[in-house]
């Protein structure tokens, strides 16, 4: 993997696969599928919590292009992060905007990195906070100071 997709240094006591994974996050948060799929490798697995399996990376870039044309924002507002070897841990919070809607969503992940290349995502979240932050934010989109942008 090249340099030039992680910081030029990296932060005290961290090693290369949580890089790589903060790479790709923030990637995501760019909404930039170029960038995201650059950190995968080819036979990339991805789960979601109750929906079906993603495999392979030209698969991952195919669906999160369409999730990144539909957003307007997406925003990693806090992550705790801890690697162990090839495994990296994720808890996050992010908003995710689409036009007017605004969602904060709780999530994590679980991450395994292999030659400086994500190899498989499992990522986890609970559909009633899901739904909870869909009626919030619909809420917000009637009553502007209610959004979840305006605390997070």
């Amino acid at each position: 993997m090249s340099e030039s997709k992680l910081d030029p240094s990296l932060r005290m006591g961290e090693t290369l696969e949580v890089e790589v994974v903060r790479a790709f996050l923030r990637s995501l948060q760019r909404l930039d599928p170029d960038a995201a799929t650059g950190l995968l490798a080819e036979n990339f697995v991805l789960s979601h919590t109750g929906l079906p399996t993603v495999r392979g990376r030209d698969a991952f870039r195919h669906i999160f292009g369409l999730v990144a044309s539909l957003l307007t924002r997406f925003e990693i507002v806090r992550l705790d992060i801890a690697g162990n070897g090839a495994i990296v841990l994720t808890a996050r919070r992010e908003l995710v905007k689409a036009g007017p809607l605004e969602m904060l969503i709780w999530a994590c992940g679980t991450f395994e990195v292999r030659s400086g290349e994500i190899v498989a995502m499992k990522d986890y979240f609970d559909w009633a906070n899901l739904a909870f932050a869909g009626l919030r934010g619909l809420v917000g989109v009637v009553v502007p100071p209610l959004r979840p942008s305006r605390r997070a």
